[in-house]
């Protein structure tokens, strides 16, 4: 069993870490998402992201009028990615940047708000929470390597016992006191997500990473217990090629 072998590893050696994705492994959601459905519903988004929207529309043939409101841009391009339109990679940079105009607190009183709605608690995989409390009682350092943008993230993980500086994300540049419509650094996507787990591991061996996207597929090479969960086949293949590796089914 994946939990016995994991407390034994650490009863050997306690000073391990164990990483995990965000979306879709601690909980089924998408957090960068939710968040971004609920600013659009609130109109919560401000104008200094206007201009980064509408060259992002532009940029898959899409023509805004000069009318439109922001909440309307953002609706726009959530039903590109939909139809495939807009690809993901550049959906979710835009909800990192999206939020531009606002302080890094507003922002995080805006996911507080959002994660209030209840979706994000009854999400949470139980299974992986109570497995974080052993790992941690075991002596492991657990942390988050996501694409989400990192404060909302940092908000999300809270209730599962993450400090802030156990979890990396995307992040916005700032521009004075508030956020710019800009990256940055690149997302921890593909093999940025292993480089970021080593630098949070601080050195520790990376005992197991879990995940459930070939996005994630870096960051589980690198782990010793390579762990894949969700409903992806192209994770379950790919991860059937690497040594060690587990699939775990969820409710």
């Amino acid at each position: 069993m994946l939990r016995d072998e994991l407390l034994r590893a650490l009863s050997a050696e306690p000073d391990q870490c164990v990483a995990f994705d965000a979306d879709g492994t601690l909980w089924t959601h998408d957090i960068g998402c939710l968040v971004f459905e609920f600013a659009l519903a609130s109109d919560a988004l401000l104008p200094p992201a206007r201009s980064a929207m509408e060259q992002l529309l532009h940029r898959i043939g899409a023509a805004p009028g000069p009318d439109w409101s922001l909440s309307a841009l953002g609706a726009s391009l959530s039903e590109a990615a939909t139809r495939g339109q807009l690809d993901g990679r550049s959906y979710a940079e835009m909800q990192v940047w999206c939020y531009a105009g606002m302080s890094p607190e507003e922002l995080r009183e805006l996911a507080r708000e959002a994660l209030r709605e209840g979706e994000h608690q009854e999400g949470l995989r139980a299974p992986l929470r109570e497995l974080l409390t052993e790992l941690r009682r075991a002596g492991a350092r657990t942390i988050v390597v996501s694409a989400s943008p990192r404060i909302l993230v940092e908000e999300a993980t809270d209730i599962l016992g993450f400090h802030p500086a156990d979890v990396t994300g995307g992040d916005a540049i700032q521009d004075g006191e508030v956020l710019g419509p800009a990256l940055l650094h690149p997302l921890p996507y593909g093999p940025r997500k292993a480089e970021e787990a080593a630098r949070l591991s601080a050195s520790r061996p990376l005992l197991a990473a879990f995940g459930d996207s070939d996005f994630d597929l870096d960051l589980l090479r690198a782990a010793r217990i390579p762990v894949g969960l969700g409903e992806r086949q192209a994770l379950r293949t790919l991860l059937s090629g690497l040594p060690g590796s587990r699939w775990l089914t969820l409710p």
